[in-house]
């Protein structure tokens, strides 16, 4: 288990590292803002009453909040996309990774060890993971909501967005860390 310690500038720093993409930081922004519609906020600013209902999860009936669809959601794709990413990091380090919304936050600001060669990529490595597997969530939800209606995604189909996800972020980053392409970063 994880115990991470940042102060709140750490939050805001790790919004705009250079490793995450602009559409990942923009989700990670809004999240830590509060600022989709998802939840209460359906309810506080005086929508049509066709449109309150949308303040809930329509699988679970529990009010919608970020927490709710990144950690708890029983919709397809949370749980599955979290047990794929477990994997991986098990494959890596041999350790569990413990999944909340303060974790999944905190991620592009964590440092795991302290004391290690900075060529070692675990640091990069969870940060990646951790937050481009929770856009792939929050992908799925605004799909099943918005575009299918509620219909949920299938398994399958989940397992091959992240599996495209992971190995699409992890060939660029592979790309980008070989020397003949760091002219082009500085």
């Amino acid at each position: 288990m994880l115990n991470i310690n940042l102060d709140e500038k750490d939050l805001w720093i790790g919004t705009r590292h250079p490793d995450l993409s602009r559409t990942i930081k923009m989700f990670l922004w809004m999240a830590m803002h509060d600022a989709f519609m998802i939840g209460l906020n359906w309810l506080k600013f005086g929508f049509a009453p066709e449109y309150q209902n949308r303040s809930e999860c329509q699988v679970c009936h529990a009010i919608e909040t970020m927490d709710h669809i990144l950690t708890k959601c029983q919709a397809n794709g949370q749980a599955q996309i979290w047990k794929f990413t477990r994997q991986l990091w098990y494959q890596r380090e041999k350790s569990d990774l413990h999944i909340t919304l303060g974790t999944i936050l905190a991620s592009p600001s964590t440092k795991l060890k302290e004391n290690r060669k900075k060529k070692d990529g675990t640091d990069r490595l969870y940060r990646l993971i951790m937050t481009e597997s929770a856009h792939l969530i929050w992908k799925l939800r605004c799909e099943r909501v918005i575009k299918k209606e509620g219909e949920q995604t299938s398994p399958a189909e989940i397992k091959n967005r992240w599996v495209g996800t992971m190995d699409a972020r992890l060939k660029l980053d592979r790309k980008m860390t070989n020397v003949k392409f760091t002219v082009f970063c500085m």
